[in-house]
């Protein structure tokens, strides 16, 4: 695995990761904004960050473009910058513009998804036709890479540095064939404990997966305030596709700052 760049930009408006360029200050959503704004509508953090204001010629990243950010301050913690990144995102839920299909045989993941009267939109024929008929690290993917599937398999919840590498999961979400090799780096690199990996198990729904890093969690039944530190790679919160609104992903998980979900912007 090659180590991912970082770069901030003088002015400390952008910061540059293996040549894409994210806006350094994310957007937010999610039940309360982080202003201490009025609470929001059950659902609204996906919408609200996928028309959010990035900044001129800036758009809402994919999961797999948060993903890299994410991936790369860690990596790169000692460089100007990734230490604001790593507090912007810690124990808060960071979602992309990349939604997931649980069909009965397959998850399917997609980049950039239709979106008509407020409501996503994936048809499993027409997605499945575009994908390759052979998968790459148990991931097939269409041509430009937005769409990826993969069985459903038992997943283990928590994962080993070592263990992380044998999973296909977090190439599934972010569509990086080194993202499983990261991660256990970043495991080894920080001394934190686990890789935790969270499905949907229900059939024939949508969900918003995401990615977060929670930093404490229960260790025993003795114990049960003491911190931990883990990554969570999580398949998202069901919602029905009848909805307008979806709920926020990993909703009922434990956050540190009320369910705040957030979105950094690409350069396009």
């Amino acid at each position: 695995m090659r180590k991912p760049s970082f770069k901030v930009s003088q002015d400390g408006k952008t910061v540059e990761v293996d040549e894409v360029v994210y806006n350094f200050t994310p957007c937010s959503g999610g039940f309360n904004r982080i202003n201490g704004g009025p609470r929001l509508r059950r659902g609204t953090a996906f919408h609200e960050l996928r028309n959010g204001n990035y900044g001129e010629g800036f758009k809402q990243g994919s999961l797999g473009d948060q993903s890299k950010l994410l991936f790369s301050a860690y990596l790169n913690h000692k460089e100007s910058g990734a230490n604001l990144i790593l507090l912007d995102i810690e124990g808060l839920i960071l979602i992309g513009n990349t939604t997931a299909l649980y069909t009965p045989q397959l998850i399917i993941v997609q980049d950039n998804p239709s979106v008509e009267d407020g409501k996503v939109v994936m048809e499993e024929k027409g997605l499945v036709s575009k994908l390759s008929k052979y998968p790459k690290n148990g991931v097939r993917f269409s041509d430009d890479g937005s769409i990826r599937a993969s069985t459903r398999t038992q997943i283990e919840y928590k994962h080993s540095s070592e263990q992380i590498k044998g999973s296909s999961f977090p190439i599934l979400l972010t569509g990086d064939l080194d993202s499983p090799e990261k991660i256990a780096e970043i495991l080894k690199m920080h001394k934190l404990n686990y890789a935790t990996i969270s499905i949907e198990r229900k059939k024939n729904i949508i969900s918003i997966p995401s990615l977060s890093t929670i930093d404490f969690g229960l260790d025993s039944m003795s114990d049960y305030h003491r911190r931990i530190g883990e990554i969570w790679l999580l398949g998202g919160r069901k919602f029905s596709p009848s909805e307008h609104s979806l709920p926020i992903s990993c909703s009922d998980y434990p956050t540190q700052r009320d369910y705040i979900c957030l979105s950094f912007g690409v350069h396009r």
